[in-house]
């Protein structure tokens, strides 16, 4: 067994020398599970946490990490190193050193414990930050495109024909011609910074994802101690354990287990004694058995994803069936609709307390289709007779 174990050490130093891609190889691979388990938590979430006003879906992301985190930290308090290191026998020298103590109570265990959580959240950090960025940049490029739409409507309005009543307030100046504004007023500042957001972020992302590529490729040739930017962050010297230091280590392992194991049968008996007992095998079990549980779990989340998905499409699809859903009315030759649905399509401009006419369907600001309504008896859209009593203003629940 013995002479196995350092056949494989021999096999791993070999991949450690400089013309080897293994360490490029395996830190991309662990770069990549890292993503894989977040995104794998996160749609979960998403899909099953309760979606109410101020509910926990919108934490979705925050819960996904906080499971994460956990997996995480017991392979960095077990193995020295996360769940995709450990994999191909890498570790972090300042977790990994053979005979130290695990008990809170040494203060060395207790640095190393608080260096495991450090790591932990350093590792959880990135996937959790890059993906809550992604939701912003597309919420910040739908908000650019609606005020786009706004003001190529406005232009075109103003183009062919004067400004309606029911589109909002006309300012005396611009009735004589010309209006004054300020060059840099709060609406276009954050305008301004909402296009930098969207237009460096993809740059911002490749920048990194380039810097963590030439960081393997000096740790491999042996001109850097950090194999990516998240080893630089902790502090962390990764490297890979031959067989004989992982046998080594798991021997350490199993002796300290028994040690704590025995002193804590030894303290007095009782109820205490064989609560602490089970406590610490549960620990111990759970450990040992950390990366089954994870793919477990992982499996499990997609698995119900995937059986809730289908159900859903399944009954939205019989439901669709059963209602004979009639086809939305045309709209009139004369009246071309926004291409935004957040737009009204009288004024043009973004709805301000949406209201919908109950004769055609359409969705509009209250005041603006109240007000064409009284002045000509029809939909604004269809040309459907209508009246005062076929608006009815939306109300939502979040």
């Amino acid at each position: 067994m013995q002479s196995n174990l350092d056949n494989l050490g021999a096999v791993r130093v070999v991949a450690r020398t400089p013309r080897s891609l293994a360490p490029i190889l395996d830190a991309g691979a662990t770069q990549t599970l890292r993503r894989l388990l977040h995104d794998t938590f996160a749609s979960f979430f998403i899909k099953f946490l309760p979606d109410s006003p101020g509910g926990p879906k919108k934490y979705a992301h925050e819960v996904a990490s906080l499971l994460h985190l956990y997996f995480t930290l017991v392979s960095l308090a077990k193995d020295g190193g996360t769940i995709g290191e450990s994999l191909y026998w890498i570790a972090r020298d300042n977790l990994v050193k053979p005979g130290q103590s695990q008990s809170l109570g040494d203060p060395e265990a207790r640095r190393r414990f608080r260096r495991c959580v450090w790591a932990a959240a350093v590792h959880v950090a990135g996937p959790y930050l890059d993906a809550r960025l992604a939701e912003l940049r597309d919420v910040a490029e739908e908000e650019l495109n609606v005020r786009r739409q706004v003001r190529a409507m406005e232009a075109e309005g103003s183009r062919q024909s004067p400004p309606r009543a029911m589109s909002g307030y006309t300012s005396p100046a611009s009735v004589a011609g010309y209006e004054y504004s300020l060059p840099l007023s709060s609406d276009r500042i954050k305008e301004l910074g909402l296009a930098a957001f969207v237009a460096i972020h993809p740059y911002a992302k490749l920048a990194l994802g380039l810097r963590d590529v030439a960081a393997r490729v000096a740790f491999s040739a042996g001109l850097s101690r950090a194999s990516t930017l998240e080893h630089l962050l902790t502090g962390s010297r990764v490297r890979r354990l031959t067989g004989r230091e992982a046998e080594g280590l798991r021997s350490d392992r199993e002796a300290r287990r028994s040690r704590a194991l025995m002193e804590a049968s030894s303290r007095g008996g009782g109820w205490p004694s064989w609560i602490k007992t089970k406590a610490l095998r549960a620990k111990h079990l759970s450990e040992d058995w950390n990366k089954a549980l994870l793919a477990l779990v992982a499996v499990g989340c997609k698995g119900l994803e995937w059986w809730y998905s289908s159900g859903e499409e399944a009954s939205k699809e019989s439901r669709a069936e059963a209602l004979d859903l009639p086809a939305p009315p045309r709209p009139s030759t004369e009246r071309r609709l926004p291409k935004s649905s957040r737009l009204c399509p009288i004024c043009r401009r973004e709805k301000k307390d949406p209201a919908v006419l109950t004769a055609s369907g359409f969705v509009f600001c209250y005041a603006c289709v109240m007000s064409h309504v009284k002045d000509s008896g029809t939909c604004p859209v269809t040309d459907a007779p209508a009246s005062e009593a076929h608006v009815r203003r939306l109300y939502f629940t979040s």
